[in-house]
């Protein structure tokens, strides 16, 4: 792997999770035979992104050579590899490759409803503008590609934090391109991802946009689950629809992997609250969500000394009551209880259709046990 391919894969494996980000890509569709899917993978259920990845470290003797390794192999080779990948899919029924976890997974099997292409690269700080400001390729048969500098790519991915706010933005990022293209009125990639963070998507772009990106106020912490979601494999009970299996924590993973900052922050919220309940061995009822963004539930239940004993039934009970009051299909149970000088968090998953259920109905009305759910209003993203 490159300098370039290392920086990359350590960063999606920070925002996308090592679980979903994929770079070990040969596999064999014949004895004898290799071929690579990609340079790096990010799959996540129904999305994929495929990166091919170009990078030119010593210096160009002059602009002409700097355009001629452009064309060559960030325009016609990454272009290509894109086209081939998406080939493979098409050619072959099984497609093996290895995520930054160990785990092995079968591509091939993907039902991809969202697929996101980009060549990034990285040419040289001697790199001409005529090359940096080429934003795209469209293809006639793999439709338009991002074509990025690999600094924008790390500015995007550093300020969006979420999987899913790099994806809507490269999503947003396309409709302007695609409207604009040839029209000389795309701004800088700044000024794309501050008209992004302000909201105005309709508006024409501007360079103007780029305050927005300048005053954005981060605050990563407010929705940073890594501390409750560090040791999540080891802590799961079977729940409705739970496979179980040595990836088998991946379905609720991918869940929290959709979430929006406002989604996370709201969780990491009722997270905190559930601990202290823990802490104070104080029964309380527990605190819930339903994303904005994917329509999954989430429960969380502190668990008392009373009710350790039972406490995974009370989990298994509590998550597919609020799945059926919440009417969604998927829906993840959490459970807080103290243990020692930190907290053992234990999950588990619901999966299947809403259907009516009179006893449960009869639960609900004669004893309910949740808090009412909250909406959360504000906007997204904060600036000064």
């Amino acid at each position: 792997m490159s300098l370039l391919e290392d920086f990359v894969a350590e960063i999606n494996r920070s925002v996308y999770y090592a679980e979903f980000s994929f770079t070990k890509n040969n596999f064999s569709p014949l004895p004898g035979q290799t071929k690579e899917f990609a340079d790096h993978v990010i799959w996540i259920d129904e999305l994929l992104m495929l990166f091919q990845i170009k990078e030119r470290t010593l210096p160009h003797a002059d602009d002409a050579a700097a355009a001629k390794w452009f064309r060559s192999e960030v325009i016609r080779t990454g272009t290509r590899q894109v086209r081939d990948t998406l080939r493979f899919l098409q050619e072959y029924p099984s497609i093996t490759i290895e995520n930054q976890r160990g785990h092995r997974f079968d591509v091939a099997q993907a039902s991809v409803k969202r697929c996101v292409k980009i060549v990034l690269y990285f040419g040289g700080a001697d790199l001409p503008e005529m090359c940096r400001s080429v934003r795209h390729h469209q293809s006639q048969t793999a439709g338009f590609i991002h074509v990025m500098g690999s600094p924008d790519y790390f500015q995007v991915s550093r300020t969006l934090l979420t999987p899913v706010e790099i994806v809507e933005y490269l999503e947003f990022r396309e409709r302007v391109i695609n409207r604009h293209v040839g029209s000389g009125l795309l701004p800088s990639e700044d000024a794309l991802l501050g008209q992004y963070l302000c909201g105005d998507l309709g508006a024409q772009p501007s360079e103007q946009f780029s305050q927005y990106l300048v005053k954005l106020r981060q605050e990563p912490t407010a929705f940073d689950l890594s501390g409750f979601l560090g040791a999540l494999g080891d802590h799961l009970i079977d729940g409705e629809g739970y496979t179980g299996g040595t990836a088998s924590y991946y379905p609720i993973l991918a869940e929290f992997a959709k979430l929006t900052r406002l989604d996370l922050a709201a969780l990491k919220e009722r997270f905190l609250k559930v601990g202290r309940a823990a802490d104070a061995d104080h029964c309380t009822l527990p605190y819930r969500i339903v994303s904005s963004n994917s329509s999954c539930g989430f429960i969380i239940v502190p668990i008392t000394s009373r009710t350790f004993q039972h406490r995974l039934s009370l989990l298994k009970k509590l998550t597919l009551a609020s799945k059926y009051e919440c009417r969604v299909t998927r829906h993840v149970g959490v459970a807080v209880s103290r243990q020692g000088g930190g907290h053992l968090v234990e999950w588990v998953y619901a999966e299947g259709p809403w259907t009516f259920d009179e006893r449960v109905e009869a639960v609900l009305r004669d004893c309910y046990p949740f808090r009412p759910l909250r909406a959360e209003g504000r906007y997204r993203y904060d600036f000064e």
